[in-house]
């Protein structure tokens, strides 16, 4: 959970995590084609199948590729999902917390400069 966020409340802002372990015998996981169907996600999530990464799931038809990387056996499903700051924003309002805590100055050693540069041959 968040920093800051009140163990209990309904409103949640920042990533969650899910872990899931399943079995599969040798003709489930040799199948061609295997998609995770997620059901419709809030806001953006990360897929992860024994330990690789599947990629990014945030939009319709919120479904992960997982062919080829299923095995017989045990698999580890993992999927992280991250709401906007929308919540926190509305948390902040509701319990009149000054959100602006969160943000700080970048240390002036971290700012960085970039400037156009011509390439010669």
């Amino acid at each position: 959970m968040e920093r800051g966020c009140r163990p209990g409340n309904k409103i949640f802002s920042g990533t969650a995590g899910y872990k899931k372990t399943f079995t599969l015998t040798a003709a489930q996981a040799s199948s061609a084609v295997a998609r995770l169907r997620l059901g419709k996600v809030y806001d953006i999530s990360e897929v992860w199948v024994n330990g690789k990464n599947m990629g990014i799931v945030w939009t319709t038809p919120w479904t992960a590729d997982l062919s080829g990387v299923l095995k017989e056996g045990a698999n580890e499903l993992t999927i992280k999902v991250t709401n906007c700051w929308a919540n926190r924003l509305i948390e902040s309002k509701i319990f009149r917390i000054n959100y602006r805590k969160y943000f700080q100055k970048t240390p002036r050693s971290l700012i960085v400069t970039i400037t156009r540069a011509t390439m010669s041959t």
